[in-house]
């Protein structure tokens, strides 16, 4: 199944490269950009740190940490962007 899924990543990050190469054609995208923004979407739809620390070949979670991090900011901002706390003022 983890093949499965490594098969899918790397389906998902070359058609995101290939949509913004497309998009903005102008703009410059190396390998470092195209593998954060991958593993940061990995994250926010598969929340699986040991799995990504696997398919990225990482011998510590150090890398991964800092992925996670990106995207536990990005569930904060959605939960209170989302949160009726907030919005009634409660």
């Amino acid at each position: 199944m983890e093949k499965d899924i490594k098969i899918w990543l790397l389906e998902k990050w070359h058609a995101w490269e290939v949509q913004s190469r497309e998009k903005r054609s102008e703009a410059q995208f190396d390998d470092q950009t195209i593998l954060s923004e991958g593993a940061v979407n990995y994250l926010r739809n598969y929340p699986n740190i040991y799995t990504l620390q696997e398919m990225l070949g990482y011998t510590t979670l150090d890398m991964v940490k800092r992925y996670l991090a990106i995207s536990q900011n990005d569930l904060d901002d959605a939960h209170r962007h989302a949160s009726p706390v907030e919005k009634w003022g409660l």
